[in-house]
């Protein structure tokens, strides 16, 4: 019998980069071999129709399709579909799931445009996909799974499922390769939160510069402190500063080298300069924080 005793139907909008998809999910989600038989009927969206088990005859536009377990068929919008009545020669079950593309709001020029037309056109030349790693069968198992038990946050679990069952279709139907979400369209905003933590993990104890890291990030100092006054809070060498002193606390805890040592090894030219700066790190003496830790 259907997944769902009571008639309902969730519409649920994703995005990827300057892409809109809706997603619609209804009772017809899940359905046995039995069920999903159907009189001739279309639809203004996409229909993945995707075989979970068994085999079936799927007629799209008056030609036949044999749909065996993991085979996806997608119908294309105002295309008349159903299942081929004399197809219970073997006992299946599938999944279907609509969705539409809206163009995007500009005036019919640039990226989003183009990333609109070059889906469409992938998706209206794509009728069989053969889905050999599982992957979009395991996120429909998971999506009917979530619809079913509606357990707390179920919304958001359905939104990032159908986001990937969507990706998943494109890898799989894009055998040409078309460039569809480019590099600038989804930027890795911690990429220079990234450089920088690496940058100064690997060279914190050196005689590095301000300049030696506006060289790895190819930009100028200027720039360079804008950016770490944003994500840290302080500038090149209170960063430095604070690396430092980590590892002070860590030598002092962990070795039993006299505080002199540890600040010059630590970085530290003047012993002073680290004192003052340790004190009101930490609120205490090198001294009297190796002595409580000791103590611990």
């Amino acid at each position: 019998m259907p997944l769902f005793a009571n008639p309902f139907s969730l519409e649920i909008p994703i995005r990827i980069g300057n892409l809109n998809i809706v997603f619609f999910v209804n009772e017809n989600l899940y359905v046995s071999n039995t069920e999903c038989i159907s009189t001739p009927h279309n639809h203004h969206d996409f229909e993945l129709r995707y075989t979970a088990s068994g085999s079936c005859r799927q007629i799209i536009e008056n030609e036949t399709y044999i749909a065996d377990a993991q085979n996806l068929l997608l119908v294309h919008p105002f295309e008349y579909h159903c299942q081929d009545q004399s197809s219970v020669y073997h006992e299946s079950s599938q999944f279907n799931l609509r969705f539409s593309i809206n163009p995007p709001d500009t005036s019919g020029k640039g990226t989003p445009e183009r990333l609109y037309q070059n889906t469409t056109q992938i998706l209206m030349e794509t009728r069989y996909v053969h889905d050999s790693s599982g992957a979009i069968l395991f996120y429909l198992q998971q999506l009917s799974n979530e619809v079913y038990q509606k357990k707390e946050g179920y919304i958001f679990n359905i939104r990032s499922l159908c986001l990937l069952i969507f990706i998943e279709l494109m890898r799989l139907s894009n055998t040409n390769n078309i460039p569809l979400f480019p590099a600038e369209d989804i930027r890795y905003r911690g990429y220079d939160r990234t450089m920088i933590d690496e940058f100064f993990r690997q060279k914190y104890l050196t005689n590095i510069t301000i300049g030696d890291l506006a060289r790895d990030m190819k930009t100028s100092s200027r720039q360079v402190n804008r950016v770490l006054h944003k994500m840290f809070g302080m500038s090149f060498t209170q960063k430095l500063i604070e690396m430092r002193l980590q590892e002070v606390a860590h030598q002092i805890i962990t070795t039993n080298k006299p505080l002199v040592t540890i600040s010059r090894e630590c970085g530290f030219k003047n012993y002073n300069y680290c004192f003052s700066c340790f004190k009101k790190a930490f609120h205490m003496s090198p001294k009297e924080f190796r002595a409580l830790k000791r103590k611990n």
